[in-house]
């Protein structure tokens, strides 16, 4: 499975506004077992940091077709980087009530020059739904991994996640126009970097036939101390065939 992703983050500490923004591809394999209910996930990120991204423009742009403010701040753009990173995801049922509901373990390491991370998390799912080891397109289609068909699926999920991060360089680097003042205290300001990231990650799905579209929404403690926390929603069309 591809993907192409585009990230924008910003954070600032009294008066510096520090923009980040990320371009990036990932290619994923999923491999599940629906006897023993339990999967094998592995992920390859590749992509670039700082202009080279075109988060700017992007991030203009979308400001002024909503007829927002111009956001200010990209003066302070973290410098471009190259972004390679290998994922694995581990997870297995503890319990569950038919297809009903379910509750998962899962587990996260994270490696290369994009995030440096260990993640657990349960992941609970309730609802009329296809079993979660069915396959990863299951989720969001109709048609279960035996070929049976249900009308419909319509379900909630909740994923509180516990993340011990030694790295991030979509919110940690060099930036790219520094006064001195910032080169000085630049350092100081990456080591205020929150080693314990706690996130929740909640919403639902809704699937009709081969159609699915959910929304998720995304509350995370501060990435650096003395900033705020961040709270995003998401969402996502599917079409499966």
């Amino acid at each position: 499975m591809f993907s192409i992703r585009c990230q924008i983050n910003f954070g600032h500490k009294i008066t510096k506004v520090t923009y980040s923004g990320a371009l990036f591809i990932t290619h994923s394999l999923s491999s599940y077992n629906k006897d023993k209910k339990y999967n094998f996930q592995t992920e390859l990120v590749a992509g670039i940091r700082g202009p080279a991204s075109f988060a700017r423009q992007t991030h203009v742009w979308i400001h002024h077709v909503i007829h927002d403010e111009t956001p200010m701040g990209w003066q302070n753009h973290c410098n471009s980087k190259a972004l390679l990173n290998a994922n694995f995801i581990a997870e297995k049922q503890l319990t569950g009530i038919k297809q009903f509901a379910e509750i998962i373990a899962g587990a996260q390491i994270s490696a290369g020059t994009m995030t440096n991370s260990i993640t657990i998390y349960p992941l609970i799912r309730i609802g009329k739904m296809n079993p979660y080891f069915n396959g990863f397109f299951s989720q969001f289609s109709t048609v279960s991994a035996s070929g049976t068909k249900r009308k419909m699926q319509f379900y909630f999920f909740i994923k509180p996640k516990f993340t011990l991060l030694a790295s991030n360089a979509i919110m940690h680097g060099g930036i790219q126009r520094k006064t001195e003042l910032e080169r000085k205290t630049e350092p100081a300001f990456s080591s205020n970097i929150n080693h314990f990231i706690a996130e929740m990650d909640f919403g639902t799905v809704l699937s009709i036939d081969n159609f699915s579209i959910s929304y998720t929404q995304k509350p995370c403690t501060a990435y650096n101390k003395g900033l705020y926390s961040h709270n995003v929603g998401n969402i996502s069309l599917y079409f499966s065939w």
